[in-house]
């Protein structure tokens, strides 16, 4: 359900019928359009180098969404939160190798858990993760085309 409205909004933003400035997330909610930065604000954040830390942070979080399970987890949970034995049941694969796979998501604050008895439940971590998979499948599709 998440992925239709957020891949709705994407369509919505390429016929430009809503401003480029608000996020995906914010075009579904019907949010006014953010302040655009101006060209200073923009030339000073492409000078800014990044730090050493957040590339490697950067890097890890793209080389974990390099896997394909684990992209397909992702994209699970794009719906709503599941639990392991859902996920793997719906993925086709072992539940020990699926929670090995969503250890490495819940790491990198992709994915959040929680427990309810003896039962585990896995979202996606927040609205960011869900625009980042949305673009990247946009982006993915049009390549396709």
């Amino acid at each position: 359900m998440e992925t239709q409205v957020l891949l709705q909004t994407m369509a919505v933003s390429r016929d430009r019928s809503l401003p480029e400035t608000t996020t995906p997330t914010e075009r579904a909610m019907g949010l006014p359009e953010a302040a655009a930065p101006t060209d200073s604000e923009a030339a000073a954040a492409r000078r800014q180098d990044l730090s050493p830390r957040v590339v490697a942070t950067l890097a890890a979080i793209f080389a974990a969404l390099g896997e394909p399970t684990r992209l397909r987890i992702v994209h699970a949970l794009t719906d709503g939160e599941r639990c392991v034995g859902d996920l793997a049941a719906s993925l086709g694969l072992a539940v020990p190798a699926v929670s090995q796979h969503l250890r490495i998501l819940r790491d990198l604050r992709i994915v959040r858990n929680r427990r309810a008895g003896k039962l585990i439940y896995y979202a996606l971590d927040d609205d960011h993760v869900a625009d980042l998979f949305a673009v990247a499948l946009t982006h993915a599709e049009g390549g396709l085309e």
